[in-house]
């Protein structure tokens, strides 16, 4: 253990590899890890989001979904649209917040989302390199 912790902290110090490479030579997806910040991909929401009411293919949803596979552990596939499994890791989410379990992303859910980005350090000012800072702290804590 102390051989992989000793390699990741050589990887992270001369800066020279990228996330994705150090994701292929260890066959891990970068969106299945979370390195990639959902404030890359878009702003935060600013709507209700649900199956019935969300157009596919949004940006908000794409922001929903890497941030529901950051959270709660999903692998869901970051394509903007609110299918089953993104209904499903939504609710995940809310259980484990005592949310109302209902499948939308609203006023309470976003705000408990932000919150619990934050908290592993993910913000809306975050770049790149700190999306990969995180990734490595996360997989060095692990």
């Amino acid at each position: 253990m102390k051989i992989i912790k000793s390699f990741f902290a050589f990887a992270f110090v001369l800066g020279m590899l990228s996330s994705n490479l150090v994701s292929s030579l260890l066959n891990i997806s970068p969106l299945k890890t979370g390195n990639k910040s959902p404030w890359s991909i878009s702003s935060t929401p600013d709507r209700v989001l649900s199956m019935n009411s969300s157009p596919s293919g949004t940006d908000d949803i794409k922001w929903l979904q890497q941030a529901l596979n950051i959270t709660t552990g999903s692998s869901l596939l970051i394509n903007g649209i609110f299918d089953i499994e993104t209904k499903n890791a939504l609710i995940k989410f809310q259980s484990s917040h005592n949310l109302s379990c209902d499948g939308v992303f609203g006023k309470q859910s976003l705000s408990c989302m932000v919150n619990e980005l934050s908290h592993m350090g993910y913000t809306e000012e975050s770049s790149p390199i700190d999306d990969f800072e995180v990734w490595m702290k996360n997989l060095v804590r692990n």
